[in-house]
C-alpha cells in the first residue's frame, strides 16, 4: 500500500512539473492580455510544488529524529527537496512582488545559486536531525543507564528484566551490555548512510552516549574495551 501511494505521488509530481514547465513556456510567448491569467495558474502550481517539497523535507527531517545515525540515504531525498524548495519559494516571491516571471537568463542564475544553497541546506538539515536524534536517544535511555549503575557489579539479570518490562520502547533493542566490577559498556546498533551501520555506545568512564561509524578506525577502541569486560549476551543473560 505504501508503494502504491509513493507511485501515485510521484506520478502527480511529474504531471505538475510538466504542466508547470509548459505554462512557463506559454507565458513568455503569450500576448500581454493573457499573461496575467497564465501567471496566476503558474503561481498556483508553484505553491503546490512548494508545499510538496516542504512536506517531504519535514517528513525526512522528522524521520531522522527516530533513531541515532551517521547520515542516512534520506540525504538523497533532501538533496532533491531542499534545492527545489528554495527555487519554488524564490520563484513565487518574485512573481508575486514583480507580477511577472524572471527572464530565462535571470532564472537560470537564480536556480544555480539556489541549488547550491539548497545542497548546503540539505546537509544542515541532516546534521541537525542526527544531532537531535542523538540527544533524544540519550534522554530516553537515561533511566536505563541509571538502572545499570544501580545493578552493578552483576547487572545482567536485573537489566534483562528491565528490558522485558520496557520492551515497547523502541530504544530498548540493546545489542549487548559489557561489565566488570568497576565499569560497564552499553552497545546499540545505529544507522549510517551505507550498509556498515554504526555503533551507539555508553561507556561508564566517559558518562556520555557517543556514536561511531563501524568502519571508523576508532571503532577498534570499543573492541579493546569489550575484550576486557564480560558480556551479558555471551553469557545468555541478556537475551
Amino acid at each position: 500500500m505504501n508503494e502504491l501511494f509513493i507511485l501515485i505521488g510521484l506520478l502527480l509530481f511529474l504531471v505538475l512539473v510538466t504542466i508547470h514547465f509548459s505554462l512557463k513556456l506559454k507565458y513568455f510567448s503569450a500576448p500581454s492580455d493573457k499573461k496575467k491569467d497564465l501567471l496566476f495558474r503558474i503561481n498556483v502550481i508553484t505553491s503546490i510544488l512548494l508545499s510538496f517539497y516542504l512536506v517531504l523535507t519535514l517528513y525526512v527531517f522528522l524521520e531522522g529524529l527516530q533513531y541515532p545515525a551517521i547520515g542516512t540515504l534520506c540525504i538523497i531525498i533532501l538533496l532533491f527537496t531542499c534545492p527545489g524548495l528554495l527555487v519554488q519559494l524564490s520563484l513565487l516571491m518574485y512573481s508575486l512582488s514583480k507580477r511577472a516571471l524572471p527572464s530565462h537568463s535571470r532564472f537560470f542564475i537564480m536556480r544555480l545559486i539556489l541549488t547550491i544553497m539548497g545542497i548546503v541546506l540539505a546537509v544542515l538539515v541532516m546534521i541537525t536531525s542526527n544531532y537531535i536524534a542523538m540527544r533524544r536517544f540519550a534522554a530516553a535511555t537515561e533511566p536505563l543507564v541509571q538502572y545499570v549503575k544501580k545493578s552493578m557489579p552483576a547487572p545482567c539479570e536485573p537489566v534483562y528484566t528491565y528490558l522485558q518490562t520496557n520492551r515497547p520502547n523502541t530504544y530498548f533493542n540493546m545489542s549487548d551490555l559489557y561489565y566488570n566490577e568497576h565499569e560497564f559498556l552499553i552497545l546499540y546498533q545505529g544507522r549510517s548512510i551505507d550498509i556498515d551501520g554504526s555503533t551507539v555506545y555508553f561507556y561508564s568512564k566517559h558518562s556520555k552516549w557517543k556514536i561511531i561509524h563501524n568502519d571508523h578506525p576508532r571503532k577498534a577502541d570499543i573492541d579493546l574495551i569489550t575484550n576486557k569486560l564480560k558480556s551479558c549476551k555471551r553469557a545468555r543473560l541478556l537475551y
